[in-house]
């Protein structure tokens, strides 16, 4: 819980969270709307402060499980030219695809996956899919 603060108009203001050991951030509802991608964030800014805002912060005590909680999708492609789906976070227990295309004239040399080389992966077409997320984890192709 914080308490209340002010700013003068006009003027930027922000406002500082973090949940204790133990906890996390279920919720952040500004102005009335749902803002999830702040969860993680820390902190909300307001830029040229013109009226009076509302913030609800939710924290939610972790009981063990990987419910309500995100991992990071890390994503990497290196050694040539290619495009690779962009890191991203996802819920716990849903499914993520990364998807790639190199340039006419590579292929991939290597694939690491949460830091193990992955001969058998080579060949997967331009597409993998990490399946009932519950960590985080890195994917890496090399050309």
């Amino acid at each position: 819980m914080f308490d209340s603060s002010s700013a003068k108009s006009g003027e930027d203001h922000t406002v500082n969270f973090k949940p204790e050991p133990g906890y996390y951030v279920g919720k952040v509802v500004v102005d009335g709307v749902g803002r999830d991608d702040l969860k993680d964030a820390g902190s909300i800014q307001f830029k040229g402060v013109a009226s009076d805002h509302t913030i609800y912060i939710e924290f939610v005590k972790h009981d063990g499980s990987t419910a309500g909680k995100q991992f990071d999708i890390s994503t990497s492609i290196g050694g040539g030219e290619g495009t690779i789906s962009p890191s991203s976070k996802v819920e716990a227990g849903t499914n993520k695809e990364v998807q790639w295309n190199l340039k006419e004239g590579y292929e991939v040399s290597a694939v690491i996956i949460d830091g193990v080389t992955r001969d058998d992966l080579k060949e997967d077409k331009g597409k993998i899919s990490f399946s009932g997320a519950d960590r985080n984890h890195s994917y890496g192709s090399y050309l």
